[in-house]
């Protein structure tokens, strides 16, 4: 089976001004996009089990309601602490990425 191809033709930016799940939709594929190139395979639980960043961890389940459960809505205060974490994994890109290459070798 193929997997699931997590892009957006978002910028960062853009994304944070996104709200909903619209903003859910589109930071889960940017961050799987450009922290997590390479790991489609995996479900989203799958990846996060895997690597257990504790910021990815609302993202991915607000994700899974929305994708998955096809929940239409997603209450702005969670979306206020998920672009918190959102704006962590992209700022710490590289601490991750390298987190990523050592469990990986």
């Amino acid at each position: 089976t193929q997997s699931p191809v997590y892009q957006t033709n978002l910028s960062y930016k853009e994304i944070l001004n996104l709200s909903g799940v619209e903003f859910v939709h589109h930071a889960y594929h940017y961050i799987r996009q450009n922290v997590f190139k390479g790991f489609d395979h995996l479900t989203p639980y799958e990846l996060f089990e895997r690597f257990n960043i504790p910021e990815l961890e609302g993202i991915t389940a607000k994700y899974v309601e929305v994708e998955y459960a096809l929940k239409l809505e997603v209450m702005q205060k969670d979306i206020e602490k998920l672009k918190d974490d959102f704006v962590m994994i992209i700022e710490n890109k590289e601490r991750l990425l390298e987190l990523i290459f050592i469990q990986n070798t």
